[in-house]
């Protein structure tokens, strides 16, 4: 996938890296599990997940992380499409 990202001049971005590192994987957020099967992430690893790409989603916006906040609460309100953004 990320090779195919990159030759349409799209950005990948990789849930893989957001958990895993030479180290290993991420599995636990203190004692909440961020998976709950091999492809489902839980309440907490969503969580996580969007924390590590929220930056590059903003980027790619144009909004800055002072908007992140008004993002999550319009979200969580589920807005319909095509709602400001920031």
């Amino acid at each position: 996938m990320s090779d195919y990202s990159i030759a349409v001049g799209a950005e990948f971005i990789s849930a893989y890296k957001a958990f895993c590192d030479e180290s290993g994987c991420l599995d636990r957020i203190g004692n909440e599990l961020v998976a709950s099967d091999g492809i489902h992430l839980t309440r907490a690893g969503s969580k996580f997940l969007i924390a590590q790409i929220a930056p590059v989603l903003l980027d790619f916006t144009g909004c800055d992380d002072t908007t992140l906040p008004a993002l999550r609460r319009r979200m969580s309100r589920r807005l319909p499409p095509g709602r400001r953004r920031c």
